[in-house]
């Protein structure tokens, strides 16, 4: 009886751990993707080929319906009303459940440049989208799922974009979740940012517990990355997520290491670690079920996200302003205290040097500080090999700025 009272409670904890989806299908499709079609910059005859592949699929695995929603023309940019032409798209397929709610998954099926083959960023996560879809496609659900493939991302979310101001049912979708490069050997980041507020504490923390039960390794957030990208106007790291949460609605995208060689000709299937489709897929079809019933009220929320080993922990912003000012009062004591007990010693005037040249030597130090990382850079073959394991890089700028100081 003991063997099987074993067995009974060892079953459950494996059967848990796997998903129904496969890597290997999953793998067959991201080839044809970057392989057989190619390089899909927005508007490309290949983006709109790797459109209808996805399309193919969703059709072959007997989806309720299988579209292509074209985009004609975007604008040039945010800050002009001119526009310009493209036959980009989003492909579209609707796996229909009892509930009206609807939950979207999405990959962006474009890559950066003629020259960038885009196996990784962003092929694998839309082949984990077209895989997902015919795992969901053979099982019973309450919501609608609504698979995406987004044409345009690197552009600037065009796809995303575009999705989120003209599909009819937007007052539907309860749900967002984006996989933006799924390879493996790296760690796997969550990204929750947007102008308009993070993804909701009750999705982030979700996403935690599922990938610890999982049994999956790497789920990362990387705090100073994206803490130093989002303090420069115009920084931080954005995919098709964010028009969503900018609409109000909750969305997450997994993102896999972002120091693998993305937007260069190293983004390729040779380079392409599978495991990561694996580890991805898994999560998303592991949330999917988890509220396939409903959601939580909370649409977006803002706070801190620090990690602290495999746990997320989220401060609220109340909190973490309060320590600011606390720590600005305490150094504005501290600075009064000191005034007021030195004692005032006559020293010798020295020259003072010119503002020019304070200015040049500021210039000399800093150019030294960033040559030091784009050396590392191109002895590495990455073009920001800082962004996810900033630590080293703080000594080797420190370093450097000794060296420019000396020059100076």
């Amino acid at each position: 009886m003991k063997r099987f009272a074993l067995l009974g409670a060892v079953i459950p904890f494996f059967l848990h751990a796997q998903t129904p989806f496969s890597m290997d299908s999953a793998l067959s499709y991201l080839k044809t993707i970057s392989v057989s079609i190619g390089a899909r910059p927005m508007g490309s005859p290949n983006e709109r080929e790797a459109l209808e592949f996805g399309l193919s699929k969703f059709r072959e695995f007997g989806l309720n319906e299988a579209y292509l929603m074209p985009i004609e023309a975007v604008h040039a940019d945010a800050m002009s009303s001119s526009s310009y032409n493209t036959t980009s798209g989003v492909a579209v397929g609707v796996l229909r459940g009892k509930a009206n709610r609807i939950i979207v998954i999405g990959g962006h099926i474009d890559s950066a440049s003629p020259f960038v083959p885009g196996t990784n960023d962003d092929g694998s996560g839309s082949a984990a989208v077209i895989e997902l879809a015919r795992v969901l496609s053979h099982e019973p659900l309450q919501s609608t799922i609504v698979f995406c493939l987004f044409g345009g991302e690197e552009a600037g979310l065009i796809g995303s974009k575009y999705f989120t101001n003209n599909f009819p049912q937007l007052d539907s979708i309860v749900l967002m979740l984006q996989l933006d490069m799924a390879n493996g050997g790296g760690i796997l980041v969550p990204t929750i940012n947007s102008s308009k507020g993070n993804t909701p504490v009750w999705l982030v923390e979700a996403a935690y517990e599922e990938f610890a039960r999982l049994k999956h390794s790497g789920l990362f957030y990387t705090t100073h990355f994206f803490s130093a990208m989002n303090m420069v106007p115009g920084g931080g790291v954005g995919s098709d997520h964010e028009p969503f949460l900018e609409k109000n609605i909750p969305a997450i995208d997994f993102t896999s290491d972002m120091n693998d060689p993305i937007h260069t000709p190293q983004d390729d299937f040779d380079h392409f670690h599978p495991s990561g489709l694996k580890r991805s897929g898994d999560l998303v079809y592991a949330l999917v079920h988890r509220f396939d019933g409903g959601v939580p009220p909370e649409k977006t929320s803002k706070y801190f996200l620090w990690q602290i080993g495999k746990r997320a922990v989220l401060f609220p912003l109340w909190l973490l302003s309060g320590f600011i000012v606390l720590s600005m009062a305490l150094g504005l004591l501290a600075l009064f205290l000191v005034r007021k007990r030195r004692i005032e010693v006559t020293r010798r005037q020295h020259p003072i040097i010119p503002a020019l040249k304070l200015f040049l030597i500021a210039v000399v130090i800093q150019t030294c500080v960033w040559l030091s990382e784009n050396l590392v850079g191109v002895l590495k073959g990455v073009r920001f090999p800082w962004m996810t394991q900033p630590d080293g890089y703080f000594v080797l700028g420190f370093l450097a700025a000794l060296v420019g100081i000396t020059l100076s």
